[in-house]
């Protein structure tokens, strides 16, 4: 436990992994997900910090009849946020989250594959410069009056 707040209970959570074999983001982010699936599975709310307000002076309430404003009842709707199946959401890893490795591998992968470049070329070359500009202006350096 991090922090008790009037309403809440902040908890810090640690977890070890191969980073080089996972992400941290997206094994976080499955931590999350399964730390709160669990709480709303034994019943325990995440509710917002309570406030109160305080009217000194009172506040007027007027009843209406809900026929006369319009405030017909609706029938309760059932909002599902997510089409995936409650044990899609328990697996350690949701589609969404593009499974847990990391893609350090990849991205190595990928480096190795790059030509280093030509002594002539310059990848941040602007309009109107070239190469040769650019090896007149070696070694000098802009001088501020």
């Amino acid at each position: 436990v991090e922090a008790l707040g009037r309403a809440t209970v902040t908890l810090r959570i640690y977890f070890w992994l191969d980073g080089r074999a996972h992400s941290w983001l997206k094994v976080r982010s499955s931590v999350i997900r399964l730390v709160k699936l669990a709480f709303q599975k034994h019943g325990i709310s995440m509710p917002d910090e309570a406030r109160e307000f305080i009217f000194p002076q009172g506040v007027p309430v007027v009843m209406l009849d809900s026929r006369e404003a319009g405030l017909g009842r609706h029938p309760k709707r059932e909002i599902k946020a997510t089409n995936a199946s409650p044990s899609d959401l328990e697996a350690p890893s949701t589609q969404a989250e593009g499974g847990l490795t990391s893609e350090a591998r990849v991205i190595e992968a990928q480096a190795q594959q790059v030509q280093p470049l030509r002594e002539d070329e310059n990848l941040l070359e602007g309009p109107g410069d070239s190469a040769s500009s650019s090896k007149k202006a070696e070694g000098s350096l802009p001088s501020s009056k």
